[in-house]
C-alpha cells in the first residue's frame, strides 16, 4: 500500500527495509532519480531484489537500523534517513541539520542525534 501521493518522485527514501517487498517502491521514479534505502544487505542484493537495473537511476544503502541501534539504543531510523538524504543529495548542508537538531532537541539526545545525522551524511557522501 502507497503512503503517499507523489507520482513521479525525483528522490524515494525508504526508512523501513519491510515496506520493499509487498511495494514497488520505484514505481514512477524519474529517469536519472535516487533511491536512497534503509537497507540491511548490499546494493547490489537491493538493485537485484527491486530489478532497479530496468530503471535508469542510482540506488544507495545505508544500515540506518543498525545506526541507530548503535548510537540512540533504539531502531529510530528518522534522523539517519535525513542525515542520509541531506549527504546524499546536498540539497541540506549537514550544519543545517545539526542547527535543527540542536534546537529542537538538548542534552544527550540532541548529542546522540548530533552524532547518528553526521554519521549517516558522512557514510552517503562517500558513496556518491
Amino acid at each position: 500500500m502507497l503512503r503517499d501521493e507523489i507520482y513521479n518522485p525525483d528522490y524515494v527514501v525508504v526508512l523501513d527495509p519491510t515496506v520493499i517487498g509487498p511495494v514497488n517502491v520505484l514505481s514512477g521514479i524519474k529517469e536519472n532519480g535516487m533511491l536512497i534505502a534503509n537497507y540491511p544487505k548490499s546494493k547490489e542484493d537491493l538493485i537485484k531484489e527491486l530489478k532497479a537495473n530496468e530503471f535508469k537511476i542510482k540506488v544507495l544503502t545505508i544500515n540506518a537500523t543498525k545506526l541507530a541501534m548503535e548510537i540512540l539504543g533504539r531502531a529510530i531510523t528518522n534522523t539517519a534517513m535525513v542525515g542520509a538524504f541531506a549527504g546524499a543529495t546536498k540539497i541540506v548542508s549537514l550544519n543545517s541539520l545539526l542547527d535543527t537538531i540542536n534546537e529542537w532537541f538538548k542534552g544527550e539526545l540532541a548529542e546522540k542525534n548530533a552524532k547518528l545525522v553526521e554519521k549517516a551524511y558522512k557514510f552517503m557522501e562517500g558513496l556518491v
